[in-house]
């Protein structure tokens, strides 16, 4: 408690800028996000590192004999002709024992740029922020732009999903929505549900608005319950930003199961990749297979050195240490399409007090492109942010 007192000043001066800065939420009773004010600093050479891998994975899943070997029911995804990419995607490292950086997984869905953003503020490091801030205007520009050809920006703009408020991460809808206006962009929060195809084939708000541009929050990654966003995605109706195809390339677990065997790349094999990539690859990435890629007797007896997650899985819903699970979950879980993926412990600090922290490292990226880096401090198995002191932190050098 003595140390949480410590920080009360941190916390008041984000509650502060939060409110000046997205006045959206002075007018709500909301609690500020998960924030730490620890700062977490890493070298120039691992942020390098970090900034080489984000283009290394980008440059080979983009490879065209990438996608034509990857065998799934979503197929027709690498089919559309989608010409935007995804917007705030991000990729979570952790550094091993040897100071290797291991990519955990890659979201296509980010939460957190907006918070870890004004957490920067508060701790002073203002040109991260505006180089960050810059970049993400830059992005969401981009995409509209690659999408329509047109210039920023679109006459109506949606961020959607299921449920908005009841989303844990609510609070940054709205930062989206204020930030989106500050830019001039016309733009509201929208549920899915209330969307709709009009007779012409564009998608339409519930006023038969046409819908131009759409920053996609739904963690439905294939749209299998919203048919009529399949159907604007596939017929490029409406500019879809982050979409399922590429999530598809990046994001779903399967293909952390192919980066991480050294089999997975034959199929890449292209003038375009060199062997260092593909090696660089297969070295970032722990040993990861689908759970029904081995027997269930085996995988029991390998369990205490493993997590276990769904196959399309997010925001750590249903992840497991193995070591941790008894008989009958562990059944439970083999039933269902998931991955089993060799344990990384996360690299560790000392607050001031002698407390041990642990802490991941998450690079937003758009394209291949690092745009910020946040920390994510915790305690426990997973980055749930139950621990007070925990959630996003900032990252800078020495």
């Amino acid at each position: 408690m003595h140390l949480e007192k410590q920080y009360e000043n941190f916390y008041q001066e984000y509650r502060n800028k939060l409110n000046k800065k997205y006045p959206s939420i002075a007018k709500t009773d909301l609690p500020i996000p998960p924030i730490s004010p620890f700062v977490i600093n890493l070298s120039q050479e691992t942020i390098n590192d970090i900034k080489d891998l984000v283009k290394t994975f980008y440059k080979v899943v983009h490879l065209k004999n990438y996608a034509q070997q990857i065998q799934t029911d979503k197929n027709f995804y690498l089919n559309a002709p989608a010409s935007n990419s995804s917007l705030l995607m991000s990729y979570d490292f952790h550094l091993d024992q040897d100071n290797n950086l291991k990519l955990i997984e890659v979201n296509t869905h980010s939460s957190g740029y907006l918070v870890s953003d004004l957490v920067d503020q508060v701790n002073g490091l203002t040109s991260q922020s505006e180089f960050a801030l810059s970049s993400l205007k830059k992005s969401f520009e981009q995409e509209w732009e690659s999408f329509s050809e047109q210039p920023p920006p679109p006459a109506n703009t949606l961020i959607a999903d299921h449920k908005i408020k009841d989303q844990k991460m609510y609070i940054e809808f709205l930062m989206y929505k204020d930030l989106l206006s500050s830019w001039g962009w016309p733009c509201q929060l929208y549920e899915i549900e209330n969307l709709s195809i009009n007779p012409q084939g564009m998608l339409v708000d519930a006023q038969q608005k046409t819908v131009h541009m759409l920053y996609n929050r739904c963690t439905d990654f294939y749209f299998e319950n919203w048919p009529l966003l399949k159907e604007a995605f596939l017929n490029q109706t409406c500019c879809i930003s982050p979409h399922p195809r590429e999530y598809l390339l990046l994001a779903d677990k399967a293909r952390l199961c192919e980066w991480s065997n050294p089999k997975g790349f034959n199929y890449v094999h292209s003038q375009n990749k060199s062997p260092q990539e593909e090696i660089k690859i297969q070295n970032a990435v722990p040993f990861t297979a689908l759970v029904s890629s081995i027997s269930a007797n085996e995988l029991w007896e390998k369990r205490k050195k493993l997590f276990f997650k769904p196959l399309r899985g997010y925001g750590g819903k249903s992840v497991y240490r193995g070591k941790s699970i008894s008989r009958n979950m562990f059944d439970r879980i083999i039933k269902e399409p998931g991955i089993f993926q060799e344990i990384v412990p996360p690299p560790t600090f000392l607050d001031p007090s002698g407390t041990k922290w642990k802490y991941d490292i998450r690079a937003y990226a758009y394209k291949d492109q690092v745009q910020k880096l946040s920390a994510r401090v915790y305690q426990g198995q997973l980055t749930q942010f139950q621990t007070p002191l925990s959630g996003f932190a900032s990252i800078c050098t020495p």
